[in-house]
């Protein structure tokens, strides 16, 4: 998990978009096992504090997925979309984070929009030749699992405070809250490395 956590860690640093705040975008349905990952992990993301689209009592799916987001501020934040997927059956088990967006419903032919700036995909099942069956058929409690899984590796992340630098606008703040923790041009030269230190 610890790897994990360093790679999400990674990819919000790597970030050059500028934002307001990390909201979640958590993607499935509660209708079908393997796809309920995203709700479930909404569901005890928000129950965290965390600013989180798509939970079990409000889930987003492929249905309702175009006009979810147009009540999403995805300009001026910065997304990190979940969804479950099927896989290589080497990868069943495993967690993908990576710098890019998902694309829902690709496996089954549907052209919906891309969603997020990072991703967090887990792999629930084999990919094959009913997909759509195997999904249907996955162990709860491996998309459990994986949902709590999911939840501990991004408070591990953002329960330590990351403190950026953003010299061009004359401040440092936090990326977690968006807010601007010190005005460089009003600091000491010890404020601001104590900050960056710790």
């Amino acid at each position: 998990m610890e790897e994990l956590s360093v790679r999400l860690k990674d990819c919000l640093e790597k970030s050059r978009k500028s934002y307001a705040k990390v909201i979640f975008v958590c993607i499935g349905t509660d209708r079908s096992t393997g796809d309920s990952y995203g709700p479930i992990t909404g569901t005890l993301l928000e129950k965290e504090g965390f600013t989180v689209f798509g939970t079990l009592k409000k889930p987003i799916h492929a249905k309702n997925l175009e006009n979810a987001l147009t009540d999403i501020d995805t300009e001026n934040n910065l997304v990190i979309a979940l969804d479950a997927s099927l896989g290589d059956a080497g990868n069943v088990g495993q967690i993908f984070i990576k710098s890019k967006p998902i694309r829902p419903g690709s496996a089954f032919g549907k052209t919906l929009p891309k969603v997020g700036d990072i991703s967090i995909t887990p792999i629930v099942g084999a990919s094959g030749a009913l997909d759509f069956m195997i999904l249907q058929n996955t162990s709860l409690c491996r998309v459990v699992d994986f949902a709590e899984k999911t939840v501990e590796i991004i408070k591990e992340v953002f329960n330590n405070t990351d403190i950026s630098e953003d010299l061009d606008n004359g401040e440092i703040y936090d990326r977690t809250t968006g807010e601007t923790v010190v005005d460089i041009s009003c600091a000491t030269s010890s404020q601001i490395n104590k900050l960056l230190e710790g």
